[in-house]
């Protein structure tokens, strides 16, 4: 299994116990403080300083919030459209 395959794994695990009602409402708080934080930063403060080795921490965000949903829907209509699925 790929890394990103056994992190989907754990993140599974971890959240398992809960119903689903209860993670979308952890999801929409976290989403919430994500959107406060951005807002309260500048650009600069964002983009224009290395944060995680070459990575600002804008860059870091979007790499840790946006881009898995990015992927996980080409994967998603790459397998429907495999599967002749509408």
């Amino acid at each position: 299994m790929d890394r990103v395959g056994a992190l989907a794994q754990k993140f599974y695990g971890d959240y398992e116990k809960y119903e689903y009602d209860h993670l979308l409402n952890k999801l929409e708080k976290t989403v919430n403080k994500l959107i406060c934080l951005v807002e309260k930063l500048s650009t600069d403060e964002l983009y224009g300083i290395e944060w995680y080795k070459k990575y600002s921490f804008g860059r870091m965000i979007q790499l840790n919030t946006s881009s898995p949903y990015k992927n996980a829907r080409i994967r998603i209509r790459r397998w429907k459209k495999t599967n002749n699925i509408i």
